[in-house]
Order: structure tokens, then sequence, then C-alpha cells
């Protein structure tokens, strides 16, 4: 008998595979079974399929006829064989025979259908990496107006885009801008009162303190500057 089977890891997981007897029993019956049609003494053998007997099986395992049979009811009872009379023999299959031995068609289009799912994950990945692409400069452009726009003391954009990055996730950028105008709209209001505007922090002090999180409060209308009537003009 030439030839090897596969075996794979996943058998780990098998309910029998603790069952030394019966994992014994199996992995014979895999290596002894036909892996193609044939016909034995007039009697067809289809692959997965052995004639033998359980004395047989007891001289070749070294097993007691009493154990081959508590082992090949077991499989039987999970349906992995089945068995039939073969004349004055036992002809044994193993029902899933062709799942845990491939054929050579078979593994070829299992290997070009692994080619296809990582040619496809591949041509996926690519596209990832391009809208990755295309975000991270989306990040940087809309960092960069950010950026521009801020009154105060700023260093480059590469150097104040990784410092924030390094502590802020990228979405958070998309939030700078709009807190920017509210807090010039403040400062303005605060200006057209006569009351203290505070100078502007450096931009990397204004992200270390999380500064688009801060809300202003409303200029009440008491505050707001009446504008005179001509009367109070004179």
């Amino acid at each position: 008998m030439e030839g090897w089977i596969k075996l794979h890891r996943i058998i780990t997981e098998w309910e029998w595979y603790d069952d030394s007897n019966t994992f014994r029993l199996f992995i014979h019956l895999l290596l002894k079974a036909n892996s193609k049609d044939a016909i034995w003494r007039g009697e067809p053998i289809k692959r997965g399929q052995m004639i033998t007997s359980i004395a047989h099986l007891s001289e070749e395992l070294k097993l007691s006829v009493k154990q081959i049979r508590i082992s090949i009811n077991k499989l039987k009872r999970t349906n992995e064989v089945t068995s039939a009379r073969a004349n004055n023999a036992t002809r044994l299959t193993i029902n899933k025979y062709d799942s845990y031995q491939a054929k050579p068609n078979e593994e070829g289009q299992t290997k070009r259908q692994r080619e296809d799912k990582e040619g496809a994950n591949e041509g996926q990945t690519k596209g990832d990496k391009q809208e990755l692409k295309k975000e991270k400069n989306n990040v940087s452009v809309v960092f960069d107006a950010f950026r521009l726009s801020f009154p105060g003391t700023k260093r480059g954009l590469k150097t104040e885009l990784e410092a924030f990055l390094k502590k802020n996730d990228s979405e958070i950028i998309f939030l700078l801008l709009p807190a920017l105008e509210r807090e010039k709209s403040h400062r303005a209001k605060l200006a057209e009162l006569k009351e203290f505007v505070p100078p502007w922090k450096n931009l990397s002090t204004w992200i270390d303190r999380k500064c688009w999180e801060q809300e202003f409060e409303t200029t009440p209308e008491s505050q707001k500057p009446q504008s005179k009537t001509p009367k109070e003009w004179l």
C-alpha cells in the first residue's frame, strides 16, 4: 500500500480523540480504506470503503475482539462509519471519507479557491489602504485649515498634527475648526462689551487643554451695549 493520508489538526476536537482504542481504529480505517474504486473477489469496493473482519482488525491492532466491536459501535453511533456484510467478510464505509481526504482535482480546486480568496483579500487590502490614505489626506487638510485659522502661536503642520494624533482620535480633528470659530465669536462679544479678553494660548496648549470642548455662556441682554436714541445724543 502506497501514498499517504491527510489529517487536520481539528481532529483534536473530535469527540473520540481521547478514546485511545476508538481513535486508533478510526485512523487505521483511514489508512486502509480504498482511495479509489476497485473490485475485490467480484465485490465492488468504493472509495472510502474496505473489506475486513473483526478478527482481522483485532490481529492488526493488537486489540481484543470485544474492544474492536465496542469501538466500531461507537463510530457507527456517531455516523462515522457504516458496516455491511460482504460474502464472508465485513464491508466498512467511512461516511465522510471525501471530507477527510480530498481528491486530487478537488485539491486543485481548493487551491484555486484559496488563491482567488487571497487575491480578493489582497484587492480589498489595497482598497483599504487607498481609503486610509485618502482619509489621512482629508484629516491633514482639515487640520491645516484649523491651524492656519488659529490666532495664537503655532508650529508647522506636520509637527502639530503628529503631536495631536499621539493623544487624540483623528475624528476629533473635524470638531476643531467649528470650536475655534465659536471661541472667536465669544471673544468678539467680550470685546464689544469692553470686558477682559485673555490672550490666545499657543496651539499646542489649546489642544492639550482640549479647548474644543469648552462651552461659552450666552451674553445676557442686560449686558449687551444699548444703542442710544436721538434724544440721548443731545
